[in-house]
């Protein structure tokens, strides 16, 4: 659960997510599917469905 407090980020947003832990938990087929689903125009609600 995510409480927020003022509604802005008190960091500045990372330019890339090389590095960060959830970078890194996608085998390959799941990039690859991640690939085309970002290709293709898909929205980020359907992509996290899949």
């Amino acid at each position: 659960m995510v409480k927020v407090m003022r509604g802005y980020h008190n960091h500045p947003r990372a330019e890339t997510i090389i590095g960060l832990s959830y970078a890194n938990m996608l085998n390959s087929e799941e990039k690859t599917v991640l690939d085309d689903l970002t290709i293709n125009m898909a929205k980020p609600r359907s992509i996290l469905l899949t």
